[in-house]
């Protein structure tokens, strides 16, 4: 871990680094034109680099470990603060060419006497985003507290897992394989699957995915026989044929547990979206 910030640590660290050489040590000006735009340049790939590692990151950790509500906060202040960044960049750039191109864009950027920019654009923009940024600093927490689960330990230490590695595994055999569709599924054969004890996939669906297993793979089954009732495929299925290619096993079953999801018959339902 140590390993992975310091290595993060070292972009910025460059960066300033080169910048205080220009600043203290290039007497050359032409030398420090060059050497601001590649400044600029640096920082502005650097942003653009972190916010799609960013992304990604959200994308394959967060989402699976984070609530819909502490989603929504959280892409918020992730997009607000690199906008921020960008926006600064930006602005500064398009404020020079339309306003000051008269001038020499080192001496533009270095000198701080040019009022018109700090005084109306840079500042205004800047409390702006203080003030978003302290509003949300004195709500997050609590969100904090309630919605990141870091790690999933229980009194019985021979029950830890990472939630995170087993989302995904989860979600690639039920959204990839599909395997809700075996309707001799079970918790037991899912375990094994996965190679992690019973207690721990039950323990990862209560606690992160708010569900139990049966709600769980059903939800998946219901979702999935929606979609093939308007597949030309199974338009000659009946409502029992195209349940069973879902991975439902009785009539009894099916007619019971699509009721209660979706508060109507299957057949119903079906006339609904038929008509």
């Amino acid at each position: 871990m140590m390993k992975e910030i310091l290595f993060h640590l070292s972009f910025p660290t460059v960066l300033y680094i080169v910048s205080m050489i220009k600043y203290y040590f290039v007497t050359n000006e032409d030398i420090k034109v060059i050497l601001t735009y590649i400044d600029l340049l640096a920082f502005c790939l650097l942003i653009l680099l972190y916010f799609v590692l960013g992304i990604k990151e959200y994308r394959e950790n967060l989402k699976v470990r984070l609530k819909e509500k502490s989603k929504n906060r959280y892409l918020f202040f992730y997009y607000a603060s690199n906008f921020y960044l960008l926006a600064s960049v930006f602005l500064l750039i398009f404020y020079y060419f339309f306003f000051q191109r008269n001038h020499n864009f080192y001496n533009f950027l270095s000198s701080y006497n040019n009022a018109s920019f700090h005084n109306y654009i840079s500042i205004p923009i800047f409390l702006v985003f203080c003030l978003v940024l302290m509003i949300y600093g004195f709500t997050e927490l609590r969100w904090i507290k309630r919605f990141i689960p870091n790690s999933v330990v229980f009194e019985n230490k021979e029950i830890l897992y990472d939630p995170v590695k087993l989302g995904k595994e989860i979600n690639r055999l039920f959204e990839e394989e599909k395997i809700y569709k075996d309707a001799e599924l079970t918790l037991d054969s899912l375990s094994q699957k996965i190679g992690v004890k019973q207690i721990e996939i039950r323990e990862y669906l209560k606690r992160i995915r708010h569900t139990n297993f049966s709600d769980f793979i059903n939800n998946y089954r219901i979702e999935n026989f929606k979609s093939n009732l308007v597949k030309e495929k199974y338009l000659n299925y009946d409502l029992i044929g195209v349940a069973k290619e879902s991975g439902f096993k009785s009539r009894a079953s099916f007619y019971r547990i699509f009721k209660k999801a979706e508060g109507k018959t299957p057949g119903d339902y079906k006339k609904e979206i038929m008509s």
